[in-house]
């Protein structure tokens, strides 16, 4: 059996005692870097649930952390939007019923708003012809 023996080419570097410098800002989990959070932002993360009040909000703040409270806010939001869209539909059906009782309806909206268009437009041509004479 033949042993082969390996060799390296690749250069080394000489190893140095100094340490690579701070980063600039804190590193959060997944290498995402702290955020300076905004008033309006504190509220957001006290609204997700993430602390219980202004207060507690520290300043920097994980983007991972801010995005998740975001996220919170947009699908509340969202079902709110999607509960008051329903309820006005219902209220829509129930005043659309209530008209209909009373006799009322779009086309005879639209018929009488025709009556009283030609008539006015009678009368205006009446005043112009009596005009011309």
């Amino acid at each position: 059996m033949v042993e082969v023996k390996e060799t390296s080419t690749v250069a080394t570097q000489p190893k140095t005692s100094e340490a690579p410098p701070p980063p600039s800002r804190p590193r959060g989990k997944l290498g995402l870097t702290d955020h300076r959070v905004n008033k309006f932002e504190k509220y957001l993360l006290v609204w997700g649930g993430k602390y219980k009040t202004v207060q507690e909000v520290p300043d920097l703040v994980n983007q991972d952390v801010l995005e998740r409270a975001r996220n919170k806010a947009r699908i509340k939001i969202n079902i709110m939007m999607c509960v008051a869209t329903l309820l006005s539909c219902l209220a829509m059906v129930y005043a659309g019923k209530r008209a209909q009782k009373r006799g009322e309806s779009v086309i005879k909206m639209n018929e009488d708003w025709h009556k009283k268009y030609n008539e006015e437009a009678k009368i205006a041509q009446a005043k112009a012809d009596h005009a011309s004479n």
